[in-house]
């Protein structure tokens, strides 16, 4: 598989982006005579039921996988390009989440267009992980033989991306149902096609209750593979085991949202350290995604602790966990002022910058202005590494630096 070329007109990869693929993709590419109505697809629907908020608008739609609504808030997850006087409030706070599927601009699934944002928003690549309707990255609502085909069609989709632009740079999506092998043919064929990382759900065995822990070693020979490949694994968001709440019904829907962002990974971390995994596959890349980087001192610190204090070492766990993190885990950030304040402690070559677009707490337009804020005074050699460099390392990209 060829590298790929990124041309440096800004000096900004964003590692965490998401890809949108038109909404035919999947009826056009599936037998209407085999699966029917159970393949995704965009329907009208005026059911209350299936929308967070009811903004008594005529003509709403709505994903539907299997026959159930795969996305409450909308037909796509991009608020960040809805700032328009037509959406009122919600689109001037980047609240409002399109209806309709003709309300999308196409700055957010068409190739060229997104690449001209990309221009406006001075970004020069992107990490592409997934947007609607698999925003979870997973297709539970069917059998093995649905899920595989409806995740082959997004990763060979995805791949078209990178095939137009070495800016584009995709994750693949995992099939889970079919058992391990599946899950591993994917991998190598999606890396074949382009791909540059693959994206985990959050521990699968509290998504299905048919697949084991994500510390198991059940997955070892996923991890094998990846290591042997160079693709790294990326947890996006709460990215694992960790204790949740559930969501109280007392926050709007503007308020939960705003929790999505604010995931702690921190049993995540820890858990992939104290099983093992790291330490069987020390070449095996680990990456946190959209969860910001200013809590994994207090985490590594403590983990370290813990590690020296019940001598860890003398039931197999050789490595100290600060080791493991600078060796083979990254962290992202995109807003964070005090966590630039840690970065040498955290470690700048572990460090990567992130705009999440089209989401709603996205940066663009405005990531430039962003950037300069939070990184007010950082040494210019850091700066690269955490705005480019290190994520030119990790995707294993040729720049070719064309800045004035």
């Amino acid at each position: 598989m060829r590298r790929g070329t990124v041309e440096l007109k800004f000096g900004m990869i964003t590692t965490d982006a998401h890809a949108q693929l038109d909404k035919d993709i999947w009826l056009n590419n599936m037998s209407k005579a085999k699966w029917g109505d159970a393949i995704p697809q965009i329907l009208p629907t005026q059911n209350v039921e299936h929308m967070r908020v009811d903004w008594g608008e005529a003509d709403t739609e709505r994903w539907f996988i299997n026959g159930k609504v795969a996305e409450l808030r909308g037909v796509c997850n991009c608020p960040t390009v809805m700032r328009d006087e037509k959406w009122g409030e919600a689109g001037a706070h980047r609240k409002y989440f399109p209806q309709r599927w003709s309300d999308v601009p196409l700055k957010v699934y068409d190739k060229a267009q997104r690449l001209q944002a990309m221009d406006e928003d001075t970004t020069d690549a992107e990490v592409m992980f997934f947007n609607s309707p698999f925003q979870s990255g997973t297709v539970f609502q069917h059998d093995a033989e649905f899920e595989l085909e409806c995740i082959k069609i997004y990763n060979d989709g995805v791949a078209e991306f990178r095939q137009y632009s070495d800016r584009y740079i995709p994750l693949t999506m995992l099939p889970y149902l079919g058992g391990i092998e599946s899950t591993i043919a994917e991998v190598e064929r999606a890396k074949k096609n382009g791909h540059r990382g693959l994206c985990m759900i959050q521990d699968p065995s509290r998504n299905h209750k048919d697949l084991p822990h994500f510390n198991s070693r059940y997955w070892d020979p996923l991890w094998k593979t990846c290591e042997d490949l160079g693709v790294p694994i990326h947890w996006h968001g709460g990215g694992g085991s960790g204790i949740g709440l559930d969501n109280w019904k007392g926050f709007t829907a503007n308020e939960t949202q705003g929790l999505g962002g604010n995931g702690n990974a921190a049993q995540s971390v820890i858990a992939s350290i104290f099983s093992g995994v790291m330490d069987r596959y020390p070449k095996l890349w680990w990456i946190y995604a959209e969860i910001g980087m200013g809590w994994i001192n207090y985490v590594i610190e403590g983990a370290d602790h813990e590690w020296e204090k019940r001598k860890l070492w003398t039931q197999g766990l050789v490595t100290r966990p600060s080791e493991i993190f600078r060796r083979q885990m990254m962290v992202e950030f995109w807003f964070e002022k005090y966590g630039q304040v840690q970065r040498g402690d955290i470690g700048v070559d572990n460090i990567m910058w992130l705009n999440d677009y089209p989401h709603s707490t996205a940066l663009y337009p405005e990531s430039w202005d962003f950037v300069e804020r939070t990184m007010a005074g950082v040494p210019t050699e850091d700066r690269e590494k955490m705005l480019w460099r290190n994520a030119a390392r990790i995707y294993d990209l040729d720049i070719v630096d064309v800045r004035v």
